[in-house]
Order: C-alpha cells, then structure tokens, then sequence
C-alpha cells in the first residue's frame, strides 16, 4: 500500500483522482472538461496537475452532474460512487499511480515551538471568592 507523505502529495493524488474522473467520463480533453465544469482550462490543468487543490464550488458541480463526490477526489474513498463508474474509475486510478481505499496521508501534526511544558510549569487557577460550583454557598 501506497503512503502519501507530504501536503504537496495530497495535491498530487487530488489531482490524479481529478484526471481519473475526467477520463471515466469520457473526457480526453482537459479543455472540454474544464468547459463542461464552468472553469478555464489553465485552472483546471492547475488542479489535475498538483500545483492547488481542485475548487470545492468545482467539486459540487461533479457531484451534481456525475454523482462522484468530493470524498473521492480529496481522500480517495469509493463510498458513494455510483456503480456506472467504479470499476473503470478504479482501472483509471490504477493506471495512473492515484492512492484509493487508503489513508491519503501520514505526516505529523504541527507541535508548539518551544521545550514541551512540565506538569509543574502549569499555571495554578486561582480561587473564586464564592467557592466552586459543587459546593453549596454559606450564608
């Protein structure tokens, strides 16, 4: 199995799925596809070649005209695609090297410049002058 790294590879495998799609629906031509979905050509080369992600409002569109949501093309699940198009989108993904039925990506999460906090180094809170909430009030 295939794991994808980077956010830049993300784009990359958006963008792959992107081409999958395009070409399981018969589309050979970027321009056409690009025209079919209210978008230039530039900006469509853009998004099935990795430089930016595909546009969300581009996404519904698909999902609107061909039924393939935008869960494939950013994440590469199968859940929800018509039964038309599964097989053939799934040949497509594998010609072209597309992660599907996978984690898209495994890279750690940003951490906090800076040594990590002691259990000590944590602030006290300070009392509240009535008490707490749990603790009925004097009168």
């Amino acid at each position: 199995m295939t794991k994808v790294k980077k956010p830049q590879d993300i784009m990359m495998m958006a963008g792959l799925r992107l081409k999958a799609v395009r070409l399981t629906l018969g589309f050979d031509r970027q321009d056409t596809f690009a025209a079919k979905l209210g978008c230039t050509p530039t900006r469509y080369n853009n998004w099935e070649t990795g430089e930016r992600f595909p546009a969300p409002e581009v996404m519904v569109r698909i999902l609107q005209l061909f039924g393939i949501g935008p869960d494939f093309i950013y994440g590469g699940s199968m859940r929800g695609i018509p039964n038309d198009y599964s097989d053939i989108l799934e040949q497509k993904c594998a010609e072209l090297g597309a992660v599907i039925h996978a984690p898209t990506a495994e890279w750690p999460m940003q951490k906090r410049p800076g040594p990590p906090r002691l259990p000590g180094a944590v602030p006290k809170l300070r009392a509240k002058p009535h008490g707490t909430l749990h603790e009925p009030r004097k009168t």
